[in-house]
């Protein structure tokens, strides 16, 4: 419990919209409050600017007491260089009310005190990433959170020129734009280049995996952005001339009068969604659409009607330099669905209807009648891909339709009522885990015969109750993780012929075994990520691991374990801890992490020296790091840019070996060697077939 000594501080009641309203000054630790009808959230400030108290008090509390709430240490610190210090909001939940702590005060406050229970706590601050700490009051009489500092939003550079008589020349007024609005991008604009072709925009917090360059009377350019959390300078961006680009339109005489709305996009390599090129609105009468300066390469034109399956894509190749064109015929047909689970009607679900062609241009949401039905009249022929989403099944399932239109079109939707259940719960009390999480891995083929796998997360009741789908059949994983439990995982293989199956998961919490990480000086890592697990598998859930301000976590395992543990500190650099599990009163393990000082380029080429890419893998003084924690730093294999390059910066000195896999397999030979000290050293690796 933390007793404060008498202390002269401002009270506030936090309104709704973030503002400090009815404020009083005070002079004790038991604070006298007015009557209010409603509950209210207080924030208390001492006049030093050294402590901040916040705690939500019920509808008339006469008073709150300081001295009952328990202290949080800290330190706020940012970059000089993009004005720190600046106002920084302290929030506790996406629909409460962040309490700003002014700029003039940030380099005060040394200590936040708050009622005893667990916290989630962002510190964000405008130009910088918000910084995520959790902590828990409601076990421990206090915390430290050490030094929280705010990372400035990454600076994304470059220039933008076109050719004219064989020279580049600056484009000035050329606009850089994310090329997908996504739900969390408000504003997909980023920069627009000034009168030497340059710009300079930061990017948030969740960027968009590409931009979009484009300039009047030029074609756009789409270019991935390899790394979205740091600094990145693009170089110079060259925009040129396109070419133009007809669609002829063909559509029954029924269609005649319908205005229609045609949406060129295009597909560029290693970029997940199409790039939205133009759009345009054509009359009844209208029978051609024509769109200008078109860059090279796979295209994509989409026609859109009235009623929500009025849509269909056509396919277009565009030659450097060579005009195209693309014929659309509208054949449209009425398309009868009827979705049901087990044989039963599945009203009111969520269906997306979508192309399979590995496009999804565009994606349709229909809701199921109280029959299960869905459907109208569509235009897409062939086979379309539906996920239904509905709280019946237990989350997300994804299926195709039969070869669709003749007129009129049948797809029988059905989901077989088949579920995988069982309990989460504590092996040596019985108790259960409430509000338990899985992760579920489901490998099965699809309606083409080929062999998909399928990731999401499983969220178990009060009870530590859980469901989970399995339709299809195939083989289901599950695996449980959490800090303070051993990991563990189970699996069911589900037979065409199986009924619904129970399993349960009683989990051990095992022994903690403390772990001390520190940098070369002696200094403390702090907010560390550590991965349990010698190769976790994409999308996995393994047992993940952060270090507190005193470079401490706790790793749980079973007395005379080595556990193989991935550090991968916020400030770079990454390093493989051997860790033995001693038993409850063994003392922490101390491991030295080298800082960063150097980078790799990579270029990754194929049998015949042209560029490739695939999942890097590491050797680092002796010990192999896996992909997936290597994509976990740095990202995925499509990272690597045309030319087949891709750096991984921030790196510790040392011996490396490089390999660039096209398969999830150890590697049967040796990597690529090179030593790294300082700078960015280069190495070329032979990528391995699949």
């Amino acid at each position: 419990m933390n007793i404060l000594a008498l202390v002269a501080g401002t009270l506030c009641a936090l309104s709704s919209n973030g503002k400090l309203i009815d404020c009083t000054s005070t002079t004790d630790t038991l604070l006298k409050l007015k009557p209010a009808a409603e509950s209210r959230r207080l924030v208390w400030t001492s006049d030093d600017g050294k402590r901040m108290a916040i705690a939500m008090v019920p509808a008339n509390a006469p008073s709150l007491d300081l001295g009952k709430l328990r202290d949080v240490a800290l330190r706020l610190n940012g970059d000089p260089a993009r004005g720190w210090p600046v106002d920084v909001r302290i929030a506790f939940g996406r629909n409460v009310p962040a309490v700003t702590l002014p700029a003039k005060s940030v380099s005060k406050l040394t200590t936040l005190s708050l009622p005893p229970s667990r916290y989630n706590v962002a510190f964000q601050a405008e130009h910088y990433v918000s910084a995520m700490r959790s902590f828990d009051l409601a076990a421990n009489a206090s915390a430290n959170l050490g030094d929280v500092r705010l990372h400035p939003l990454p600076l994304l550079t470059g220039t933008v020129v076109t050719k004219k008589d064989d020279k580049d020349v600056p484009l000035s007024g050329a606009d850089v734009s994310f090329s997908s609005t996504k739900p969390w991008i408000s504003n997909p604009h980023l920069a627009t280049t000034d009168e030497k072709g340059a710009f300079r925009a930061e990017l948030p917090e969740q960027p968009a995996e590409a931009i979009v360059v484009s300039h009047a009377g030029l074609a756009s350019k789409t270019i991935r952005l390899d790394r979205r959390d740091t600094d990145q300078n693009l170089g110079v961006i060259r925009l040129l001339p396109g070419v133009k680009v007809t669609v002829n339109v063909v559509r029954p005489p029924k269609l005649r009068t319908m205005p229609l709305t045609v949406t060129l996009y295009r597909k560029d390599r290693g970029v997940y969604d199409a790039t939205r090129v133009a759009e345009k609105v054509i009359a009844g009468s209208d029978d051609e659409v024509a769109f200008d300066e078109v860059s090279a390469g796979e295209h994509i034109v989409v026609l859109q009607g009235a009623e929500p399956l009025e849509r269909m894509s056509v396919p277009v190749t565009v030659d450097e330099g060579k005009p195209a064109s693309a014929e659309a015929r509208i054949e449209p047909y009425t398309l009868n669905g009827r979705a049901t689970f087990g044989g039963d009607p599945l009203d009111g679900a969520t269906l997306e209807i979508y192309p399979t062609r590995g496009e999804q241009t565009w994606r349709v949401e229909l809701t199921t009648a109280p029959d299960g039905t869905f459907g109208g009249t569509a235009w897409q022929h062939g086979v379309l891909g539906s996920a239904v989403n509905d709280p019946r099944i237990g989350g997300v399932f994804f299926t195709d339709s039969p070869e669709l239109g003749a007129d009129p079109s049948v797809w029988s939707l059905d989901v077989k009522k088949r579920l995988i259940s069982g309990r989460v719960y504590d092996a040596e009390t019985k108790e259960p885990l409430a509000k338990a999480e899985l992760f579920e891995s489901a490998e099965f083929l699809d309606d083409q015969g080929h062999k998909s796998t399928l990731r999401s997360g499983v969220h178990a009741d009060e009870g530590g109750n859980f469901k989970v789908l399995a339709a299809r059949p195939g083989r289901y994983e599950l695996r449980f993780a959490r800090p303070d439990y051993l990991p563990k995982s189970v699996s069911v293989n589900i037979g065409d012929d199986d009924g619904s199956k129970d399993i349960d998961f009683a989990v051990e919490r095992g022994t903690a075994q403390a772990l001390l990480l520190h940098w070369p000086d002696g200094a403390p890592i702090a907010n560390a990520t550590i991965f349990d697990g010698d190769a976790p598998e994409p999308g996995s859930l393994p047992p993940v691991y952060r270090s507190d301000a005193t470079g401490t976590a706790m790793i749980r395992g079973k007395n005379g374990e080595v556990h193989t543990l991935y550090v991968l500190p916020v400030e770079g650099s990454i390093a493989v801890v051997h860790l033995p599990v001693a038993g409850k009163d063994a003392k922490p393990v101390d491991a030295v992490v080298a800082r960063p000082t150097g980078a790799l380029r990579i270029v990754a080429v194929d049998s015949e020296g042209k560029p490739s890419r695939g999942g890097v893998l590491l050797r680092y003084n002796g010990d192999l790091i896996p992909g997936e924690i290597v994509m976990r730093r740095y990202g995925p294999s499509a990272s690597f840019d045309a030319n087949g390059e891709r750096v991984l910066d921030r790196l510790p000195a040392g011996m490396y070996e490089v390999w660039v896999m096209q398969k999830r397999e150890l590697p049967a030979g040796a990597g690529a060697r090179v030593g790294i000290s300082t700078g960015e050293q280069r190495v070329q690796v032979t990528v391995a077939k699949p």
